[in-house]
């Protein structure tokens, strides 16, 4: 097959010839410019998917030191209120403690949709905090600058206590915990991506 090609080839008119080996030439230097940027559009969703997983993984560690912070608080609370309480006693709206998540909000999509469920349930509570201990019986005192804190009469420690611990234990600790996972499978994804390409690969 090749031996007729090439002899039919070498019995075109000598402008044919030169037509066709610019044709074959031109050819090849589509495919090549073809080849050069798929490979470089695949390196270029390569990069860009290492670059969501570190940012998914800044994302949860952060939320997760947010939110720990917020559980201490909570159990630090209920822990003294336990212990027995006279007066009048007061406690501090844990949502106006929240800084990390307004910023973070367009990039929650990175967590998952499990993560990110969790994770806004947890922040949900969090919110209506002030609201439920109106509810309790509470009075909102508006501090100096971001702060705020609720009152109580110490007949509603015990109160106070049980509803800080529901929602460690409700909600706190299932955001807590997606947001672990969801560290755990971007670490081992970027783990495995640079197993199958190293640096400098």
């Amino acid at each position: 097959m090749w031996a007729e090609f090439l002899a039919w080839l070498n019995a075109l008119p000598q402008s044919s010839a030169s037509f066709f080996g610019s044709l074959t030439g031109a050819a090849l230097g589509l495919c090549a410019i073809i080849v050069g940027a798929l490979f470089n559009a695949w390196l270029n969703r390569r990069r860009d998917d290492r670059l969501r997983r570190v940012e998914a993984q800044t994302l949860a560690t952060a939320l997760t030191a947010e939110l720990s912070v917020v559980k201490e608080c909570l159990i630090e609370i209920a822990d003294g209120l336990e212990r027995g309480v006279q007066n009048d006693f007061q406690v501090t709206d844990m949502y106006r403690t929240i800084r990390i998540l307004p910023e973070m909000l367009p990039k929650l999509g990175l967590l998952g949709h499990d993560a990110v469920t969790k994770v806004v349930k947890a922040y949900g509570v969090l919110e209506n905090y002030t609201e439920s201990c109106v509810r309790m019986g509470g009075s909102v005192i508006e501090a100096p600058g971001p702060m705020r804190l609720i009152q109580f009469p110490g007949s509603k420690a015990s109160e106070v206590a049980r509803m800080n611990r529901l929602i460690v234990a409700g909600v706190l600790d299932g955001g807590l915990d997606a947001l672990d996972h969801r560290k755990k499978h971007v670490f081992a994804s970027m783990r495995k991506m640079s197993l199958l390409f190293p640096a400098g690969s």
